[in-house]
């Protein structure tokens, strides 16, 4: 029987060979006098990496009662069924997107098709029957994740955004709250004079693991910029960690807020002690605890005395945002510790 150290060698290999296919795919795509054979190789490879996952589920699914499964590693396989899912459906994607028109992402300046939103959203958003409406004004399910960088499409929002003001501060200090892959990639790779710092609760290797409601290790006045994306709809008292960013922000510095936004509704519809099938129906995702309605969140962001501006298609244009797979609906919140130095 494999230990669990092969088996992980395994997996981890299965994953990197069909990110370096994916990224090949693109390439000949890209080019204008790609070879056919060339391309139907590389997806023959394709469909290879896929059967040697379905072996690897045949042949481990059948031995879950086995002690070799402990805890840990039954999160694994999990895992591991869900990513297989998802390449099923990722295989059929790149063929239907092969005659669509590659755009290039803002995050890494590669020519790409996104990835779709992975399917295990949708078959439990109609396990739930959860309404069209209840969707935020941010999230391409369509073009929702560039294969290469990472980037989800709020982070390209964001992105669009940094771009323009880290140009402007490249020693400035930052502190990327649940920090995405696509947007510390970006910022390490450009701009590697920024302090740039990191804080989650429950991710590992960040610089700070703290709950974002009281971040006492963090001084008064510590950075330029704060990054907060997708996280303030978990968090219990929002409130009390916008009055946080209020306060380790220093004078004129700004955080860049995203959040699901419902312009469906009129009320914020909020509830720490729903379950999980009310979650998924009333807020769209099971770890979730409310839906925004834009005003509220909007007076919720200037509780503590920020100024608050909104980012939109008026001020990227409409071809970036149809370049980067953005909603024409989507907008990044930019708070402003308005404060004279």
């Amino acid at each position: 029987m494999e230990t669990y150290l092969e088996q992980a060698t395994q997996e981890s290999k299965i994953l990197a060979d069909y990110q370096t296919l994916c990224k090949y795919i693109q390439l000949q795509c890209e080019k204008d006098n790609a070879d056919e054979l060339d391309i139907l190789s590389v997806l023959e490879d394709f469909l290879e990496i896929s059967k040697e996952l379905t072996g690897f589920f045949q042949k481990n699914l059948s031995i879950e009662q086995d002690t070799f499964w402990d805890t840990h590693a039954l999160v694994q396989q999990e895992s591991f069924r869900s990513i297989f899912k998802n390449l099923a459906e990722l295989t059929g994607q790149i063929l239907q997107n092969y005659e669509k028109p590659l755009k290039k992402c803002t995050g890494c300046g590669e020519r790409v098709h996104y990835f779709a939103f992975p399917g295990y959203y949708q078959k439990m958003r109609k396990q739930y029957h959860v309404p069209n409406w209840v969707r935020g004004e941010c999230g391409n399910e369509q073009e929702y994740m560039c294969p290469v960088c990472g980037a989800f499409d709020r982070d390209r929002l964001a992105i669009l955004y940094l771009k323009k003001c880290l140009a402007d501060h490249p020693d400035a200090s930052l502190l990327h709250i649940a920090p995405s892959k696509g947007i510390e990639q970006f910022i390490l790779t450009n701009f590697p004079n920024l302090r740039y710092h990191t804080c989650d609760l429950y991710m590992k290797n960040v610089t700070f693991s703290l709950n974002i409601e009281h971040m006492d290790a963090i001084k008064d006045e510590s950075y330029h910029f704060i990054i907060c994306i997708d996280v303030l709809e978990h968090v219990e008292k929002d409130l009390d960690a916008i009055r946080e960013f209020y306060r380790i922000l220093k004078p004129n510095g700004q955080a860049l807020i995203i959040s699901p936004v419902c312009l469906a509704i009129d009320e914020t519809d909020e509830d720490i002690h729903a379950t999980e099938a009310e979650r998924w129906k009333r807020f769209g995702q099971n770890d979730h605890i409310r839906l925004y309605a834009k005003n509220d969140f909007i007076n919720r962001l200037r509780t503590p005395g920020f100024h608050v501006s909104q980012k939109d298609i008026h001020d990227f244009g409409y071809e970036t945002y149809q370049e980067n797979g953005l909603l024409e609906t989507s907008v990044l919140y930019v708070l402003e510790k308005s404060l004279s130095i």
